[in-house]
């Protein structure tokens, strides 16, 4: 039977991680929320606005096997048969990649810090900063709101999403969890690269991860 202590002690770091990532939502929702009605742009008439290819849900599969960043084509062609032409639909959806990554930063630098035993009494804040900086730093802005390079973000998503199931692969202790978090991290490797092929730096990271 669990103690007293180390319930509350759960229960207490659940609230604090759940705190730290609505505050990190609400921090990108407030900061983001004035480019919910910004135009196309540059490459978003080319990529979106003039790209027939994302008119019709048939072409979903020919979107996954013949470009080369067909991950981030269907989302663009789910997109326009949401809301046509509408741009609203493009940022929330940029908005909402933007702010899952941030969350996954949030807890993938969590665990990371943890595994340090000079760190670990640390690790909520520094992670939660960090995460921070990485949701507000305004290099981040033209991946959000510039609606094309949602292709660099979806592919940072599926990046981060890959370093953290690798992660708790090498934490977990039941093979058969195990054998599914590697998997996971080879899937999301190769949605990863199909957003954007600049994720073929993340066997570098998976790499390092492994080392330290």
């Amino acid at each position: 039977m669990r103690s007293s202590g180390s319930s509350d002690l759960e229960c207490s770091n659940y609230r604090l991680h759940l705190l730290a990532s609505l505050i990190i939502v609400a921090v990108v929702a407030v900061i983001y929320s004035n480019t919910l009605d910004a135009s196309f742009h540059l490459d978003d008439f080319k990529q979106i606005a003039d790209n027939k290819a994302l008119r019709s849900i048939d072409n979903f599969f020919s979107l996954l096997t013949v470009d080369k960043r067909g991950v981030s084509g269907v989302t663009f062609a789910i997109n326009y048969a949401l809301g046509g032409d509408s741009v609203f639909g493009y940022h929330i959806t940029n908005i909402s990649i933007h702010t899952i990554s941030s969350l996954l930063a949030y807890f993938l630098l969590f665990l990371t810090i943890s595994a340090f035993p000079g760190l670990r009494g640390r690790a909520k804040r520094i992670a939660f900063f960090s995460a921070l900086l990485f949701a507000v730093h305004p290099v981040q802005t033209q991946a959000v709101t510039y609606i094309t390079q949602r292709q660099e973000s979806l592919s940072a998503l599926f990046c981060l999403l890959s370093l953290l199931s690798f992660v708790l692969a090498l934490r977990c202790g039941s093979r058969v969890k195990q054998a599914a978090l590697y998997a996971l991290t080879v899937l999301c490797y190769i949605l990863a690269f199909y957003s954007k092929e600049t994720a073929i730096t993340l066997v570098a990271l998976v790499f390092l991860f492994d080392i330290y």
